[in-house]
């Protein structure tokens, strides 16, 4: 691993006035801008805007891209084509991640939950769903299943097109690292180009970047 990656994070979208929404809205491309306006309640117009937003700022900021052109490569994982630069966004509650990096990244991040059976059911293999009956912390452990889940399925392009219950953390090839904040979980996980194996390794705490949203505009 080179360690070409950071890791940005807004942790105060929810304080985002009206105004500094309208005016982050601005900053937009034409399509963002007209994906954005078709937002009927608030909150999913406001994590849109800032996530897009947080995305325009970590390209500038960790490549000095703007204007990105993003290209989608087979099975919709998106990323910079002209300049070799791979990202990833996520964001849960009232904060906000998006990893770049020169190799493929996947990123999540998850406020904590107590799960019902219903999630666990959707989320946990039947041995993961075995080891939450004896975890200490239930909800801490059905959280780092979950961001790692959904980091891996992340980097490897499959999204969503992959159930959750059929990734069990424990057969990944390369886990991701945790970081926690407080009730958050944030998982990132690197993997190389040439699909070689390995892991983030530590994911320093210089390479986590807090961002004011005022610094979006």
């Amino acid at each position: 691993m080179d360690g070409e990656y950071a890791v940005y994070l807004i942790g105060d979208c929810g304080s985002v006035s009206d105004r500094l929404l309208s005016e982050l809205a601005l900053r937009l491309s034409r399509d963002d801008r007209a994906r954005a306006e078709r937002f009927l309640r608030r909150e999913p117009k406001l994590m849109f805007v800032m996530s897009r937003r947080l995305l325009e700022y970590a390209l500038e900021a960790g490549f000095g891209i703007k204007d990105a052109e993003i290209s989608t490569a087979p099975g919709g994982k998106p990323f910079v084509a002209a300049k070799n630069v791979y990202f990833s966004i996520s964001h849960s509650a009232d904060r906000c991640i998006c990893a770049v990096a020169r190799r493929e990244v996947g990123a999540d991040i998850q406020k904590r939950v107590r799960p019902s059976e219903r999630l666990i059911e959707r989320v946990c293999s039947p041995a993961e769903a075995e080891l939450l009956g004896t975890a200490e912390d239930p909800a801490a452990a059905f959280t780092d299943m979950w961001a790692l889940k959904e980091s891996y399925v992340k980097l490897t392009g499959e999204g969503l097109s992959r159930g959750l219950a059929s990734v069990d953390t424990a057969d990944l090839p390369a886990r991701g690292e945790l970081r926690r904040f407080e009730d958050m979980h944030m998982a990132v996980s690197l993997f190389a180009r040439t699909g070689e194996k390995g892991g983030v390794g530590v994911m320093d705490e210089e390479r986590i970047i807090t961002v004011a949203a005022e610094k979006l505009l």
